[in-house]
């Protein structure tokens, strides 16, 4: 026997298709960021989950470089090289391993040498992807809380867990200790 859908199954389904529409109405806005994705810097992009249409809409804003956070997800837009893609799987809640945050650090900087602009996204855009977000604010040479302040200003829902922000504590420390190569 199958049941009948309750009321909050279709609450569910109205809010989802909501979400949908509002999230293709944002789309059509020509010049506009994606809705998950807030620019921390003139360069500097963090945001959660993307896809084909969002990173088609960064890309057209300049955005050529893709950081991905996410170990449940790879992804697979066309431009994407070796040069302007790493994937760096860390799982949900987790802190990237020191050498992720290293390899992170080095993409990030290379293309921000080369004038070119950077989002780095996990699936929120909260932890993974603001964490690895400022560990580059400090290795351009803002310390811990001013790049965590600038993170936090300019994409408010980021949030470290106590163990992330111990892993952006440690990237600090080797890279004051090992100067520009951690």
């Amino acid at each position: 026997m199958t049941r009948a859908p309750t009321a909050r199954h279709w609450l569910f389904v109205g809010r989802s298709w909501l979400w949908g529409l509002a999230r293709a109405a944002r789309r059509l806005v020509v010049g506009s960021l994606p809705p998950n994705v807030n620019q921390i810097t003139d360069q500097l992009y963090v945001g959660g989950f993307i896809d084909l249409h969002d990173w088609s809409a960064l890309n057209k804003l300049g955005v050529t470089v893709d950081v991905n956070l996410q170990a449940e997800r790879h992804d697979h837009f066309v431009a994407l090289t070796p040069e302007n893609y790493i994937w760096l799987p860390t799982m949900d809640h987790a802190a990237p391993d020191p050498a992720a945050i290293d390899r992170g650090v080095a993409l990030v900087q290379a293309a921000l040498r080369n004038n070119k602009q950077v989002l780095i996204h996990c699936h929120a855009g909260m932890g993974r992807s603001a964490l690895l977000c400022a560990a580059v604010l400090v290795a351009e040479g803002h310390s811990v809380v001013e790049a965590w302040h600038l993170v936090k200003t300019k994409r408010p829902i980021a949030n470290l867990h106590p163990w992330q922000h111990a892993a952006l504590e440690d990237f600090a420390q080797r890279w004051a200790q090992q100067g520009d190569t951690p």
